[in-house]
């Protein structure tokens, strides 16, 4: 069992700002990608919890588009092999460009869109330090392919704030989760950025 943890993703963003840096010492064309991978390294830099939720809305559309870009992909690249007039074909086609589509489309909208979505949110963030109610904590298990017939449960550990008379979600590390685990309360600055997603930092004991 493992547990969700930002080292781990931040160290997968430098591992990528590697292969990227190489890519685009190649070709510039990949420069792009360093960008990304930099907002997405510095997303939740010293960040103690904060607030992913994601719309269903918002999944589908990437579902919606990554099928569509892997199905045109796929009907352009052999349309000159395939009988392209053949309804079997293109009901085979539309088949593993929604299988596959729909799952990088999910894993985009939930590992980078929503890390992308935090660096810019944290612009022009306004600061709320103060002693919040804890309304309650809860760990979930969520299942991943490890590999071909296996899976692999990660821990997300999240706790429920009293922020102004809302109720705010929050996800959080497993070492804070377990130091607050008895509390009633919690000395936190909660900021909210500029996209209206709210996230703590400097946690006084």
């Amino acid at each position: 069992m493992t547990s969700f943890s930002e080292k781990t993703v931040r160290g997968v963003s430098l591992l990528f700002l590697v292969i990227f840096g190489f890519l685009t010492y190649k070709n510039y064309y990949y420069s792009p990608l360093i960008v990304l991978t930099i907002m997405m390294y510095f997303s939740t830099k010293g960040v103690q919890m904060f607030e992913n939720r994601i719309f269903l809305s918002t999944r589908a559309i990437f579902w919606l588009l990554f099928s569509t870009l892997l199905f045109l992909r796929i009907y352009f690249n052999e349309s000159s092999y395939l009988d392209m007039k053949n309804t079997k074909t293109l009901l085979t086609i539309s088949l593993i460009s929604i299988c596959i589509g729909t799952w990088v489309g999910d894993f985009f909208a939930k590992y980078v869109y929503i890390r992308l979505k935090f660096c810019i949110n944290r612009f022009f963030s306004t600061s709320n330090k103060g002693i919040y109610r804890i309304v309650k904590m809860e760990n979930t298990q969520q299942n991943y392919m490890k590999s071909l017939g296996k899976k692999m449960g990660i821990m997300f550990y999240h706790i429920t704030l009293d922020v102004n008379g809302e109720e705010r979600k929050f996800l959080l590390e497993k070492e804070l989760f377990e130091k607050l685990q008895g509390k009633s309360e919690i000395n936190i600055n909660i900021k909210k950025g500029c996209l209206g997603i709210c996230y703590g930092v400097d946690m006084q004991e």
